[in-house]
């Protein structure tokens, strides 16, 4: 997409010269790569059909942040690109509100660090047999590393032929 943007650019608008060009072709670069950095977050939120992940900090930010640029693009003298990056952010900024009003937090569900708000009682129960059937393995373990002729070895220590 860059490279005809570029070639468009060359052959259809006016540059002082090849800086010029090649400095106006980055940016247009620039501006669609921040585009697509903020998509995977829509995506990831549409997957999971939750925002837990969103919180009201962030949410609050990106309106600021939002609210500023919008402020700045038709105030101050910019170009057309930076002005349509700016419009580009609103329409980011207010799928995620709708996706925050769509998806609510679901509280039940477990987050990257297997952390869970709400466990339900079927979590619970899981993780109370996890932790019983790993007792009972590290005792199974601990009777079998004791020999049987009742000779305690040191830990760490290396064996003698």
């Amino acid at each position: 997409f860059e490279l005809e943007y570029g070639l468009y650019s060359l052959y259809f608008q006016k540059h002082k010269g090849w800086y010029s060009w090649i400095l106006n072709t980055l940016v247009g670069f620039i501006y669609m790569f921040g585009f697509v950095m903020m998509t995977p977050q829509l995506f990831i939120n549409y997957k999971l059909q939750s925002v837990a992940h969103l919180n009201w900090r962030t949410m609050s930010y990106k309106s600021i942040n939002t609210f500023i640029d919008d402020l700045f693009a038709f105030v101050i003298t910019m170009p057309i690109m930076h002005r349509m990056a700016c419009l580009r952010d609103d329409v980011i900024f207010f799928i995620f509100l709708y996706q925050r009003y769509k998806y609510r937090v679901d509280y039940t569900r477990v987050n990257e660090f297997g952390q869970c708000a709400q466990p339900t009682e079927e979590m619970l129960a899981q993780i109370e047999e996890e932790t019983e059937t790993e007792i009972a393995e590290a005792n199974q373990a601990r009777t079998e590393s004791s020999s049987s002729d009742g000779v305690r070895r040191r830990r760490g220590g290396r064996e003698k032929r």
